[in-house]
């Protein structure tokens, strides 16, 4: 679909995107673009910025024991305060070691420094495009103007950006930013098709980067850049976005799950406090590559997340995929529809339960044929936005 001149020349990138999140899917994707891009030959960059309202929600979430209402109706994530320090300790050690950052600018007005620093800007991936997201709580539209590259007039593309579960009047708000795009790329089919409509030109539907890394590469950077965390030799990995008081309602399912399989379930759930026991192990502590070794190294994997699902999914690792047919469940579904591997979604973790005692551990997926072509398309559409 992409065609490219015969000589692209090495071109500087500028990256702008949630990098600087204390989650796991951000942080990576963001590194997952960088090395996309230099996989082209470019050398590619993270515009280090990191508004005041992002660093405040994450430093509030991590940091202290200041009440959380005003951000999640959860008061017993306080309570974990040892864990999640060195969650956010781990988390900014592998953002400032893994990304190629700029200097830090915390104010959207600094952003002019950058102006044309670049030969070309990229805006993505993530929800940088969803109003709804955390990092925007509490801000109106200008909050995104940043990551939509207002502060540049050079050549602007997109790659892989989401606005999440926008409704198609949200998203005229931004359409006048948008047009300003040499190329625009979404990672939803229906958010590709639907932003073509309202710009009037083709937007592409490419894959999250984190799918454009191989499972070896991710591998080498968690081998170099994970701490041991004293986990068990055999565990099922539980990963739940839910907070507290659903996690304890499940709770008796988890145990479930470990009675079922006869061994610990490793429990990463970042929004919510619950016990430990042999049978339930604590990984709230993880940062992004221990996160990647922790998948890797499961027996299975049952998760609600989207990244989550990605990366048992990339790393060969036997997943089920819950979802409740909404939001981001909606996503992960139609990621896991154009890798051929639909049969791993699950309603909940109630069916997740009844999956493992009719069928035990679920098959590893070979999504190596639908990957190759969704990959190489979008290895295309990166080559093309670099051929100016």
């Amino acid at each position: 679909m992409f065609s490219t001149g015969k000589d692209i020349r090495l071109s500087s990138v500028g990256i702008v995107t949630y990098h600087a999140a204390y989650n796991f899917g951000s942080v990576l994707q963001a590194l997952g673009t960088q090395i996309a891009f230099e996989k082209h030959g470019c050398s590619a960059s993270i515009i280090n910025y990191r508004p005041s309202g992002q660093r405040a929600f994450y430093e509030t979430l991590y940091r202290t024991n200041r009440s959380l209402k005003t951000l999640i109706n959860d008061l017993s994530l306080i309570s974990v305060k040892s864990d999640r320090l060195l969650r956010a300790e781990r988390f900014e050690r592998f953002i400032n070691q893994q990304l190629n950052l700029t200097e830090c600018v915390e104010k959207a007005s600094d952003l002019g420094k950058f102006a044309d620093s670049f030969d070309i800007y990229v805006s993505g991936s993530d929800q940088i495009l969803n109003i709804h997201s955390n990092e925007y709580s509490g801000s109106d539209w200008d909050a995104m103007k940043p990551y939509l590259l207002d502060f540049t007039n050079r050549r602007k593309v997109s790659y892989a950006s989401s606005p999440a579960n926008m409704t198609r009047d949200e998203i005229k708000h931004i359409v006048p930013d948008l047009q300003k795009f040499t190329m625009l790329s979404a990672r939803e089919q229906d958010a590709a098709e639907m932003i073509g409509q309202l710009v009037g030109r083709p937007c592409a539907n490419v894959l999250d980067p984190t799918l454009l890394v191989g499972a070896d590469s991710w591998r080498r950077i968690a081998t170099r850049a994970a701490d041991e965390m004293n986990l068990p030799k055999k565990y099922a990995l539980i990963y739940s976005l839910n907070g507290t008081k659903t996690v304890m309602q499940q709770y008796s399912l988890y145990r479930r799950v470990s009675d079922i399989l006869n061994m610990p379930v490793v429990l990463i759930a970042p929004f919510a406090w619950f016990p430990t026991n042999k049978h339930i192990v604590d990984g709230r502590a993880a940062g992004p590559a221990e996160f990647i070794n922790i998948i890797d190294h499961a027996i299975v994997v049952i998760t609600d997340s989207y990244h989550g699902t990605l990366f048992s999914m990339n790393l060969g690792t036997p997943f089920l995929s819950m979802s409740n047919g909404k939001g981001s469940s909606t996503r992960k579904d139609q990621v896991l529809h154009r890798m051929q591997a639909s049969d791993s979604i699950v309603k909940g973790i109630e069916d997740a339960v009844h999956y493992l005692e009719r069928s035990g551990i679920p098959s590893v997926h070979d999504i190596t044929k639908p990957l190759a072509g969704v990959r190489q398309f979008s290895k295309d559409y990166i080559a093309h936005t670099l051929d100016f």
